[in-house]
């Protein structure tokens, strides 16, 4: 018989995730050399279905445009993601990020735009969707990455049990968490290879989940579809990333830095744990690990520590940590990576 995880540890995943690319500009240098301050400019990276972008907006009038713009993508049945790679996020004492989801739903435009931007503010990755049928607007908030997304498909629809199939491994009658997308559609949820099992309250909101949709077969011959939302794991992070740009924000000012023009900082992550840093002053070796919590920990970035993800697709990786100089002085930093292609 399979294993089954319970439904309260599900309800922490249900978010959708994003993708993004690199910046159109790099700004300064992270080898000694110049730094500029953001004021109020955004770096916005977002997902509109599989279309990947990026935006550096100067203005807060060009920032409504491009709300009014993604809410707009949302009605014609499009799943819009974003985040602001230069708002600082908000920590906790300890120096994590809360994990809390926010969620939201309207069917008035501004008060979905007056939402999203709160949840800009407070350096969150923001999934916005929009169902016809009612015409409501969805929202779903989160500050680090509640799991990885390396796919770009996205599904929206209403939680409800439903019994689980008759199959060789799994025989029982207990009823298993699905999203129903449509009147006869419903999607059985996985995560990590096992069926989870229904507990407790079922939320009746709509909510967009992002995964891999299998079909699979019960013992009687007949077809059901599974989807997979599996949480991050070393396949996911393997692979060459380049540095891209690096944010560093202290006592509420933020400036940009990006390696010097032609040069690389390119780091490799095996799956056996081992990590290189090349650059041009040469090559340095060390490890790399995932935390039970979903951190990423490596002593080969620009700061040592454990790092959380905010942002994990087969293009670009974002992370953030904090660190303590003083008792009330945080340093913030986050990393832009694209992976290496060349």
């Amino acid at each position: 018989m399979k294993k089954s995880i319970g439904l309260y540890a599900l309800m922490a995943v249900m978010l959708c995730t994003a993708a993004c690319t690199k910046p159109e500009e790099t700004i300064g240098s992270n080898n000694g050399g110049s730094t500029i301050p953001v004021e109020n400019k955004r770096i916005i990276v977002y997902t509109v279905d599989s279309d990947e972008g990026a935006r550096n907006l100067q203005t807060d009038s060009e920032w409504d445009a491009m709300l009014d713009l993604f809410c707009e993508y949302a009605v014609e049945g499009k799943v819009v993601k974003f985040y602001n790679m230069s708002t600082q996020t908000r920590y906790s004492k300890n120096g994590s990020a809360s994990k809390d989801a926010t969620t939201f739903t309207t069917r008035d435009r501004q008060e979905m735009k007056d939402w999203m931007k709160t949840m800009e503010k407070a350096g969150k990755t923001v999934c916005v969707s929009y169902d016809p049928n009612s015409g409501t607007y969805h929202g779903s908030a989160y500050a680090t990455l509640p799991y990885t997304l390396n796919m770009s498909n996205c599904y929206t629809g209403v939680m409800e049990c439903v019994e689980v199939p008759e199959t060789d491994d799994y025989t029982l009658s207990d009823m298993v968490p699905a999203l129903r997308v449509s009147e006869d559609s419903v999607l059985i949820l996985i995560k990590d290879g096992y069926t989870m099992v229904c507990g407790g309250d079922m939320e009746e909101d709509t909510i967009t989940l992002c995964g891999t949709v299998e079909t699979r077969h019960d013992i009687h011959g007949d077809s059901y579809l599974v989807l997979d939302i599996s949480a991050a794991d070393i396949a996911s992070l393997a692979g060459i990333w380049s540095l891209e740009i690096m944010t560093i924000t202290q006592a509420g000012n933020t400036t940009v830095q990006s390696p010097a023009d032609g040069e690389t900082f390119l780091y490799e992550f095996a799956e056996d744990g081992t990590a290189s840093l090349t650059r041009e002053s040469g090559v340095e070796n060390g490890s790399w690990s995932l935390s039970d919590n979903g951190e990423f920990c490596c002593g080969l970035l620009p700061t040592d520590g454990c790092w959380s993800i905010h942002w994990l697709t087969d293009n670009t990786l974002i992370v953030s940590r904090t660190d303590y100089e003083t008792e009330n002085t945080p340093v913030i930093y986050m990393i832009q990576f694209s992976k290496w292609t060349n």
